[in-house]
């Protein structure tokens, strides 16, 4: 589903507002994924780090996935706090429309 749109990102002077999707249901799907992702980075705890990147895991990754792909993007995110940090900010700018010039597939359609 995600992968339908493409976000064009720039540096954008500050205050400049960017774009947001026109689409209800990938906002509504980029808000969660940045909540669960939140929840992740602030969490001192492993354990609990790793139960809430497994359930942005299971929201994020497509179902059909190999059990093996889906660990190591798991693992990776549990262990990596810079690509962690990275991935939470890549999907907080498309989330917010910050920095983000324009996006492709997501033309209204008449």
């Amino acid at each position: 589903f995600f992968s339908k749109f493409l976000f064009i990102r720039k540096k954008m002077a500050q205050g400049t507002q960017g774009k947001q999707t026109m689409n209800q249901h990938l906002q509504e799907k980029l808000n969660k994924w940045c909540e669960q992702l939140n929840s992740a980075r602030t969490t001192k705890v492993k354990m609990e780090k790793g139960v809430a990147l497994k359930a942005f895991c299971d929201c994020f990754l497509p179902t059909d996935i190999d059990k093996e792909d889906y660990l190591h993007f798991w693992k990776g995110l549990l262990d990596d706090d810079t690509w962690l940090e990275s991935l939470s900010g890549e999907l907080q700018q498309c989330c917010t429309g910050m920095g983000v010039e324009s996006i492709k597939g997501d033309e209204m359609q008449t």
